[in-house]
């Protein structure tokens, strides 16, 4: 499964997860306005604002709003999840295809009405990273491995032949 869409929020294709790392940088953002509020009042905590220019995590001479820090995240993570050439590929089925509902193709997450391993399966299977025939020779590389189905014994035991197109699983 991709990574970039363990955090990702369930209405976008996500699984929602909290981020720790989304949550240190608002709490360093938080305590960054903090001094900066306080500066003010005190001679000691001014200094301090002036000094810090990439010496500590708050680098206080900085300034960012909470929402540029969630939008860069946010951003780098659907950037990184579509970019990559094997999981990418269901991120352009739901985002680039006119025709795809985006609202209805995520409702079941936002329902959240299924167990939390059926749900990663799910996404596993989205992702095509599922260890057929196909995945094995072609992805991790496996030697010697020929790819025909292990049913129907067509070439190329892909998801998508398993899931649409494999004779022997339609017939039963």
């Amino acid at each position: 499964m991709a990574i970039e869409r363990v955090n990702l929020p369930r209405r976008e294709g996500g699984r929602g997860i909290i981020d720790i790392i989304a949550m240190r940088d608002r709490q360093v953002k938080n305590m960054r306005e903090y001094f900066h509020r306080k500066r003010s009042s005190s001679h000691l905590i001014e200094e301090i604002v002036k000094a810090d220019d990439n010496l500590t995590p708050l680098s206080l001479k900085r300034t960012q709003t909470e929402e540029e820090i969630q939008i860069k995240s946010k951003k780098r993570k659907i950037g990184d999840w579509k970019n990559k050439s094997l999981h990418g590929r269901f991120y352009s089925e739901l985002y680039d295809q006119q025709c795809v509902d985006k609202e209805a193709s995520c409702d079941w997450l936002k329902r959240g009405e299924i167990f939390p391993e059926t749900e990663g399966f799910i996404f596993v299977i989205q992702d095509q990273v599922v260890a057929t025939r196909n995945y094995k020779r072609v992805i991790t590389k496996e030697a010697d491995l020929e790819d025909r189905c292990r049913r129907c014994g067509r070439p190329n035991e892909t998801i998508a032949h398993v899931l649409n197109g494999c004779s022997s699983l339609v017939s039963n």
